[in-house]
């Protein structure tokens, strides 16, 4: 079943079809191949990942509220409907476009030995990072909960549901799948 949206033609929709949040890594093996990569000697915890698989996974995407994105073919259809959702709604102007990351390449918090990261699968949004950072929950997005709901809605999980707390935090896949290193 997929998504119905106004911004999206034809072509989109043949490019970008609805798919399901992966629930594990074989699912996600699945849907796509996990990208071969290489720690960057120049960025602590940075990684590069394979050119093919870039080409053949990101695209550039423009996005209500945040702009254009590198983000993952995966991410298009879920993202923009959470975002429309938002734009439209009563917070519309709670999302800050500079303090929003997607794809970085790197692993999980950019600590060198750490499972690759959903951002370097531009799999994951971080909102308002300044307001929400990890390790907390005295954050602002707790205070809008429409937000959060909006995006569990279309898919996402939410880093502040875990354990430790990470509430900038949105990926488009039902837990914190940890990817090989």
């Amino acid at each position: 079943m997929g998504l119905t949206l106004s911004f999206i033609n034809e072509e989109h929709v043949k490019q970008y079809s609805h798919v399901p949040p992966p629930a594990s890594l074989d699912e996600l093996k699945a849907i796509m191949e996990i990208p071969t990569f290489q720690d960057d000697p120049h960025v602590r915890g940075g990684v590069i990942l394979d050119p093919r698989w870039l080409k053949a996974n990101l695209s550039v995407e423009w996005f209500p509220i945040i702009g254009q994105r590198y983000v993952n073919r995966l991410l298009v259809v879920p993202l923009h409907a959470a975002l429309s959702e938002i734009a439209s709604g009563p917070y519309f102007d709670y999302i800050k476009p500079k303090q929003c990351g997607i794809f970085a390449p790197r692993r999980i918090y950019w600590k060198p030995g750490n499972p690759l990261s959903t951002h370097a699968l531009a799999m994951a949004i971080d909102i308002n990072w300044e307001e929400n950072p990890p390790g907390t929950k005295k954050t602002s997005i707790r205070k809008q909960p429409y937000i959060i709901e909006t995006f569990k809605k279309y898919g996402f999980d939410w880093g502040g549901d875990w354990k430790k707390a990470d509430d900038q935090h949105f990926q488009y896949m039902k837990s914190l799948i940890r990817l090989p290193s």
